[in-house]
């Protein structure tokens, strides 16, 4: 098994263009995304201390100086998680340091498909998250965008059901992550993880993600905020997600 601790320190690496493509598409990352670094980011002040804690957290994981083990970017729409998640991907394949980028609702559809198929599917699939070296996971939280309605009003039983079976499949990795010290970086938009949201949880879906998916990703973990428009990139203009 994988051991964040027990890694030797990494150098950046001058990665031919072939190499570096093929890299980065078994990283899963789109090819808008190919240009996508810190060195090529221009951001505005506000912005600008979410990127450089980002770009630190890379060196640091690289050269063996563990601050943190999580890395929580979080803010609204457009505010550019998406493109800063491209960065940091694309940082660590400098290192030449494996990464697996994933959208929480593409992973989740590959997961609830890999149920239909034969168990051993499943696990596979599962396991392939689960002992990634370094996991990018964009969007958290967008399938579980109920937390912010009246469970009661606006659920149907039949959705809430399937919520809960999306809590169950992301706090089983989450917790597998954690248990072994690998890395989990996540984009999210989600209240639970702002320091002023501090109430018990207000419905059991709410315990259930505090429980399953905000606990194991805050320990030990380093937090950053992006509120503003996404930055630009100064030499091509990005197809910003979130």
């Amino acid at each position: 098994m994988i051991n964040r601790y027990a890694h030797p320190p990494y150098r950046k690496k001058r990665l031919s263009k072939s190499v570096r493509q093929t890299k980065h598409a078994n990283a899963g990352l789109p090819e808008t995304a190919y240009d996508h670094t810190f060195k090529n980011s221009a951001t505005s002040f506000n912005a600008e201390r979410a990127f450089k804690s980002s770009s630190q957290y890379c060196s640091h994981y690289a050269a063996c100086r563990f601050r943190s083990i999580n890395l929580i970017i979080r803010g609204p729409r457009h505010s550019g998680k998406t493109y800063l998640l491209h960065c940091i991907a694309n940082d660590f394949i400098s290192y030449d340091i494996p990464v697996l980028f994933v959208d929480e609702s593409d992973l989740l559809e590959k997961l609830f498909f890999a149920k239909t198929s034969p168990t051993t599917f499943l696990e596979i699939e599962l396991m392939r998250y689960k002992t990634a070296q370094v996991l990018i996971l964009d969007n958290l939280g967008s399938s579980l965008h109920y937390a912010q309605r009246d469970e009661d009003i606006n659920n149907p039983r039949n959705w809430r059901t399937d919520v809960y079976k999306r809590i169950s499949i992301l706090g089983e990795l989450f917790a597998f992550r954690k248990k072994y010290n690998l890395p989990t970086i996540v984009s999210t938009e989600l209240l639970h993880f702002n320091s002023f949201y501090s109430d018990p949880p207000k419905s059991p879906i709410d315990a259930a993600i505090e429980n399953s998916i905000v606990r194991p990703l805050r320990i030990f973990a380093e937090q950053c905020e992006l509120w503003e428009r996404s930055p630009e990139n100064t030499s091509t203009t990005p197809n910003k997600k979130g």
